[in-house]
């Protein structure tokens, strides 16, 4: 769990803690699903959202006068589902949908409500949108503009482990120097890799490439940390120096290369992405792709490549371009 998660969640409980007096006993039933979620080691991000999501539902209750979790019935969730529907993105509409789905059917497990009341929400279809990935080219000039500097050690060191490996924002900032393996004799070929706890709290490995070790290497001669910080990657600046990066402090620093390098907005995930479709340009298969950056569904690699390979291949059958060779002709 990130600091700021703790924190959040310490706030969080602080302020049920004062309130838990006035809270009615749909209120106390939901903090104590959240809770549960926290039991089963959900990811703090997830329990946050669902926490969101379920406080509007309850908050759109309250405004009808149901206070306790029997009072929901079938025509008020499908009403609510309408509304959200009407007022809300379709992303929104099915993220929070999935939230009071999941509610609901703990609600039922534990005995709370007599029907399973969730199946009556449906979940709205999202389209597969294609996502900004990162060119080699755009790769390239975000390193470009890492100096020699200390700051640029870490900055190029960074870039390239995320690019290189596939890690996701929240896997590098967990990092620990004492993971790191370099050079490591694996089945007769020297490998570099990190083990990670990725989603669903299994441990895996992330595999970088002899570039990439160089750059960490190069950072690491120069890391400074405060007592307590095994972090691999540390803040230079800001109100916490020297202390472990936090999601946020990835993202600032992919906008202030992004901006020296003269390219559109670099984001952590988007670096995942350039992971997954510079692999697939390298001549990597899928299969291979989806084994290294550490994703349970094929799918979304098809979807991260599928752009891309479209408009590769493309190039090689555009019919237009077939006439103009001339071999088109009859």
């Amino acid at each position: 769990m990130t600091q700021q998660a703790r924190l959040r969640l310490v706030k969080s409980e602080q302020k049920q803690t004062k309130v838990a007096k006035a809270a009615t006993e749909i209120e106390v039933t939901a903090r104590e699903w959240l809770l549960s979620l926290r039991q089963a080691r959900y990811a703090p991000g997830t329990i946050e959202k669902y926490g969101l999501h379920l406080d509007r539902l309850l908050v759109w209750l309250h405004e009808r006068g149901v206070m306790r979790v029997q009072q929901v019935d079938r025509l008020l969730l499908r009403e609510w589902g309408a509304e959200l529907g009407e007022s809300r993105s379709v992303a929104t509409t099915h993220q929070a949908i999935a939230a009071v789905r999941s509610f609901l059917k703990w609600c039922w497990e534990e005995q709370a409500i007599g029907e399973q009341l969730g199946l009556v929400l449906k979940l709205p279809r999202v389209r597969n949108r294609v996502q900004r990935s990162l060119t080699g080219d755009e790769v390239q000039a975000l390193l470009d503009v890492c100096d020699d500097s200390v700051m640029g050690r870490r900055d190029a060191a960074l870039v390239s482990l995320m690019v290189d490996s596939g890690l996701r924002v929240s896997e590098v900032c967990r990092l620990e120097v004492g993971k790191l393996r370099f050079d490591v004799n694996l089945f007769g070929v020297q490998a570099n890799f990190v083990p990670v706890v990725v989603k669903g709290d299994r441990e895996e490995l992330a595999y970088f490439g002899q570039t990439t070790a160089g750059r960490l290497r190069d950072w690491l001669e120069v890391r400074r940390a405060r007592d307590g910080v095994g972090e691999v990657f540390v803040s230079l600046g800001g109100n916490t120096p020297l202390c472990r990066l936090t999601r946020s402090g990835v993202g600032d620093i992919l906008e202030r290369l992004s901006c020296k390098a003269g390219i559109g907005r670099a984001t952590p995930h988007s670096l995942r992405r350039a992971f997954a479709v510079l692999a697939d340009e390298a001549g990597a298969s899928t299969r291979q792709v989806q084994e290294w950056g550490r994703w349970s569904d094929i799918r979304m690699v098809e979807l991260y490549t599928r752009a891309m390979q479209a408009g590769r291949l493309y190039g090689k059958f555009s019919p237009v371009d077939y006439v103009e060779r001339g071999t088109g002709n009859t």
